[in-house]
């Protein structure tokens, strides 16, 4: 049969359990808000660093932040977010309950690169420098302005004389011009004048001194997508005119 333990001995081992259930707990949590100093108002999504355990986190809309269950101590925290000042603090993480620190962060203006922007006329088609890269990459047959009043020509039948694939005929005083090797043969091209379409406009008879460049392609597959037509078959003749003749 079991003995009791006499009541003197049973008071201090109650008592010396009593202390271990009102010390203090080995962690703590810390806590904190960050503020603009200049307008006083709450940092949101600031990214945070808990550089002693490598703990992050980040600031919710009202500016606030936590870092529960770590042991108690000194902490360095620090903060970064766009438009302000890196900041780092020595924060006390404490056991129960206990206000936040309230903490400044410093604006700062963003620096951006240089940013270069061209003008749209680099990315418009009907552009000069359009034409130039068009005339460097080749698929068709142009005519420069050098060249045009180099051959002292009349009209852009006399000029499309140096273009293989074409061919000019006169009858009965008007003039139409073909194209002979396409893939529809002896058809007439679509014209265009300054990018635009021009079956009436564009045509022959031309008058040279008006013309700045021309274009010509013997497949329309070839011209530029802006160009093409649905359905089209027969070559392209662009004319470009110049502004003083």
């Amino acid at each position: 049969m079991m003995r009791r333990a006499p009541l003197p001995f049973l008071i201090p081992l109650a008592l010396a359990f009593a202390g271990r259930a009102w010390a203090q707990p080995d962690t703590a949590t810390l806590a904190g808000r960050i503020l603009d100093s200049d307008t006083r108002g709450p940092v949101v999504g600031a990214s945070l660093d808990l550089l002693d355990l490598g703990r992050r986190g980040r600031t919710d809309d009202s500016g606030r932040f936590s870092f529960s269950s770590i042991p108690r101590g000194s902490y360095r925290v620090r903060a970064l977010a766009i438009g302000y000042a890196a900041t780092t603090w020595q924060l006390h993480a404490a056991p129960g309950p206990h206000g936040a620190d309230t903490l400044w962060m410093t604006p700062r203006p963003v620096v951006l690169d240089t940013v270069h922007v061209k003008g749209a006329q680099d990315n418009d088609w009907r552009s000069p420098a359009a034409l130039e890269r068009r005339r460097e990459h080749g698929g068709g047959y142009f005519l420069m302005r050098e060249e045009i009043d180099a051959r002292q020509a009349n009209t852009l039948g006399e000029l499309l004389q140096a273009i293989p694939g074409t061919a000019t005929m006169c009858r009965m005083g008007e003039c139409r011009t073909y194209i002979t090797r396409s893939t529809a043969q002896g058809c007439q091209p679509l014209w265009y004048v300054d990018g635009f379409p021009a079956t009436f406009a564009g045509g022959p008879e031309f008058p040279s001194r008006f013309i700045e460049a021309v274009e010509v392609y013997l497949n329309p597959g070839d011209a530029p997508m802006e160009m093409q037509q649905p359905g089209q078959r027969c070559g392209i003749i662009a004319i470009w005119t110049r502004r003083q003749p």
